[in-house]
């Protein structure tokens, strides 16, 4: 029988999740098999706020704050600071947990969503975003 869980992952990386806060069911393990794994943004759908909690404990086990460069953000929608936070996280290749999010996106979000960016640079390689009324450029890092 085929578990995506064990192709995707391994005993130590499932341990260190669940020190992390993250359920011991399958559905959790092949959830966050599909969300770090991922290459696209992940969206969770999080009713009872399992995955916020794991992502927030997560990210700052796995991204402690040593630089600029290396930040873990956690931002809830509609905070009044949280673009310009995530402005700065693009910059500088943070990553942002964005939740409690409504029906209706912030269009800023939504273009980075959908990965609306532009190819610049020497070799086409960097991507700039459209974001807040500004142009920024992607660091590699970024994730949301």
């Amino acid at each position: 029988m085929f578990e995506l869980d064990k192709v995707l992952s391994n005993n130590m990386e499932m341990r260190s999740w669940r020190i992390c806060n993250l359920p011991s069911d399958k559905v959790s393990g092949c959830n966050a098999c599909l969300i770090t794994k991922s290459l696209r943004i992940p969206i969770i759908i999080d009713p009872q706020e399992l995955a916020v909690t794991w992502l927030s404990s997560f990210g700052l086990r796995m991204k402690p704050k040593i630089d600029e460069s290396n930040q873990f953000k956690s931002i809830k929608a509609g905070d009044k600071q949280g673009l310009k936070t995530i402005e700065k996280a693009i910059e500088f290749g943070w990553t942002v947990l964005y939740h409690d999010v409504q029906e209706k996106l912030d269009n800023n979000i939504d273009i980075l969503l959908m990965q609306k960016a532009n190819n610049t640079g020497d070799n086409m390689s960097s991507l700039e975003y459209r974001f807040n009324d500004r142009e920024i450029q992607m660091h590699p890092d970024f994730k949301l």
